[in-house]
Protein backbone atom coordinates (compact mmCIF):
# COMPACT_ATOMS: atom_id res chain seq x y z
CA UNK A 1 0.00 0.00 0.00
CA UNK A 2 1.21 3.51 -0.76
CA UNK A 3 2.37 5.61 2.12
CA UNK A 4 2.18 9.39 1.89
CA UNK A 5 4.69 9.97 4.66
CA UNK A 6 7.62 12.35 4.34
CA UNK A 7 10.05 9.43 4.14
CA UNK A 8 11.90 9.00 0.89
CA UNK A 9 10.91 6.08 -1.30
CA UNK A 10 13.80 4.10 -2.82
CA UNK A 11 11.67 2.98 -5.77
CA UNK A 12 12.84 5.55 -8.38
CA UNK A 13 16.51 4.87 -7.56
CA UNK A 14 15.90 1.12 -7.88
CA UNK A 15 14.17 1.57 -11.23
CA UNK A 16 17.06 3.64 -12.58
CA UNK A 17 19.57 1.08 -11.29
CA UNK A 18 17.68 -1.86 -12.78
CA UNK A 19 17.25 -0.22 -16.19
CA UNK A 20 20.92 0.74 -16.29
CA UNK A 21 22.00 -2.78 -15.28
CA UNK A 22 19.79 -4.51 -17.86
CA UNK A 23 20.90 -2.14 -20.59
CA UNK A 24 24.57 -2.83 -19.87
CA UNK A 25 23.91 -6.58 -19.69
CA UNK A 26 22.34 -6.57 -23.16
CA UNK A 27 25.13 -4.38 -24.52
CA UNK A 28 27.79 -6.70 -23.05
CA UNK A 29 26.09 -9.77 -24.56
CA UNK A 30 25.81 -8.16 -28.00
CA UNK A 31 29.40 -6.93 -27.98
CA UNK A 32 30.68 -10.25 -26.59
CA UNK A 33 28.99 -12.30 -29.29
CA UNK A 34 30.04 -9.81 -31.96
CA UNK A 35 33.65 -10.23 -30.81
CA UNK A 36 33.32 -13.99 -31.26
CA UNK A 37 33.75 -14.99 -27.59
CA UNK A 38 32.40 -18.23 -26.17
CA UNK A 39 28.87 -18.23 -24.76
CA UNK A 40 29.98 -18.94 -21.16
CA UNK A 41 32.53 -16.12 -21.28
CA UNK A 42 30.02 -13.66 -22.72
CA UNK A 43 27.33 -14.46 -20.12
CA UNK A 44 29.82 -14.44 -17.23
CA UNK A 45 31.27 -11.05 -18.21
CA UNK A 46 27.84 -9.61 -18.92
CA UNK A 47 26.64 -10.70 -15.46
CA UNK A 48 29.62 -9.07 -13.77
CA UNK A 49 29.07 -5.87 -15.75
CA UNK A 50 25.36 -5.95 -14.84
CA UNK A 51 26.06 -6.20 -11.10
CA UNK A 52 28.65 -3.42 -11.18
CA UNK A 53 26.38 -1.18 -13.22
CA UNK A 54 23.44 -1.85 -10.90
CA UNK A 55 25.49 -0.45 -8.00
CA UNK A 56 26.52 2.56 -10.09
CA UNK A 57 22.92 3.07 -11.22
CA UNK A 58 21.69 2.86 -7.64
CA UNK A 59 24.12 5.58 -6.58
CA UNK A 60 23.28 7.81 -9.55
CA UNK A 61 19.54 7.19 -9.05
CA UNK A 62 19.79 8.07 -5.36
CA UNK A 63 21.61 11.31 -6.13
CA UNK A 64 19.09 12.23 -8.83
CA UNK A 65 16.14 11.40 -6.59
CA UNK A 66 17.57 13.42 -3.72
CA UNK A 67 18.16 16.41 -5.99
CA UNK A 68 14.62 16.26 -7.37
CA UNK A 69 13.09 15.95 -3.89
CA UNK A 70 15.09 18.99 -2.68
CA UNK A 71 13.87 20.97 -5.67
CA UNK A 72 10.25 19.95 -5.04
CA UNK A 73 10.47 20.89 -1.35
CA UNK A 74 11.97 24.28 -2.26
CA UNK A 75 9.18 24.85 -4.78
CA UNK A 76 6.54 23.94 -2.17
CA UNK A 77 8.06 26.44 0.29
CA UNK A 78 8.12 29.26 -2.26
CA UNK A 79 4.69 28.44 -3.79
CA UNK A 80 2.43 27.35 -0.90
CA UNK A 81 -1.05 26.07 -1.61
CA UNK A 82 -3.65 28.55 -0.30
CA UNK A 83 -5.90 27.42 2.50
CA UNK A 84 -9.20 25.86 1.63
CA UNK A 85 -12.22 28.07 2.30
CA UNK A 86 -15.84 27.15 2.87
CA UNK A 87 -18.62 28.49 0.65
CA UNK A 88 -19.74 30.92 3.37
CA UNK A 89 -16.21 32.35 3.67
CA UNK A 90 -15.96 32.75 -0.11
CA UNK A 91 -19.31 34.58 -0.23
CA UNK A 92 -18.24 36.86 2.63
CA UNK A 93 -14.96 37.66 0.88
CA UNK A 94 -16.76 38.41 -2.38
CA UNK A 95 -19.21 40.72 -0.64
CA UNK A 96 -16.42 42.56 1.17
CA UNK A 97 -14.58 43.05 -2.12
CA UNK A 98 -17.75 44.35 -3.79
CA UNK A 99 -18.43 46.81 -0.96
CA UNK A 100 -14.81 47.98 -1.10
CA UNK A 101 -15.14 48.55 -4.86
CA UNK A 102 -18.35 50.58 -4.53
CA UNK A 103 -17.06 52.66 -1.62
CA UNK A 104 -13.91 53.72 -3.44
CA UNK A 105 -14.25 56.60 -5.82
CA UNK A 106 -13.36 56.17 -9.42
CA UNK A 107 -10.91 58.92 -10.48
CA UNK A 108 -12.33 59.04 -14.01
CA UNK A 109 -15.95 59.47 -12.92
CA UNK A 110 -15.05 62.04 -10.24
CA UNK A 111 -13.15 64.13 -12.82
CA UNK A 112 -16.03 63.88 -15.28
CA UNK A 113 -18.55 64.85 -12.58
CA UNK A 114 -16.38 67.77 -11.45
CA UNK A 115 -15.88 69.17 -14.95
CA UNK A 116 -19.62 69.50 -15.55
CA UNK A 117 -20.19 71.70 -12.52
Amino acid sequence: MLSWSKERSPIPAKVIATCFALLTFVAAVVVGFAAGNAMFTVVWRATIVMVVCWVVGRIVGGVAQSSIERHIEQYKRTHPIPEELSVDELVARKQSVQTDDTSSTDPVSSVAAGSGA
